[in-house]
């Protein structure tokens, strides 16, 4: 299960693995959903500095927490009416600052309307997939 990413263009690498309960997998890196729950973290956090730069919202400390609910009776097919990935995703963005409240309400306002990953998951976005055999 353990897989090594690597992304060229920038150098960086990372590996991504299955808990050791799941079969084939060793826990040598975080698991995929994992994977996309620090993105989408992490991208809310670049967005609310950039915006807070931007809207002159003093920050002193950002930090973030997020969490999805999975049944893996979807993934593994037990259960066709289950969906595969999350059934919901949670997240708490904890800022350090002096602002006032409905400048923060404008301010996750703007980051919830322009990071990223939040409308990659929250909208519906055409998707293809396909394999390639290599002999």
């Amino acid at each position: 299960m353990m897989t090594e990413l690597s992304f060229p263009d920038s150098g960086h690498s990372m590996v991504v693995d299955e808990p050791e309960m799941m079969p084939g997998g060793a826990n040598k890196g975080p698991n995929p959903l994992d994977v996309m729950l620090s993105s989408l973290g992490t991208c809310q956090l670049i967005a609310y500095k950039a915006y807070a730069a931007v809207m002159k919202v003093p920050i002193k400390n950002l930090s973030c927490k997020f969490e999805g609910d999975v049944d893996l009776a979807g993934f593994l097919g037990v259960n066709p009416d289950m969906p595969a990935g999350f059934l919901a995703v949670r997240g708490v963005v904890t800022i350090e600052t002096s602002a006032p409240q409905e400048v923060l309400d404008q301010l996750k306002e703007a980051v919830d309307a322009h990071c990223p990953m939040v409308d990659t998951i929250r909208n519906e976005h055409p998707m293809a997939t396909t394999y390639k055999v290599k002999a």
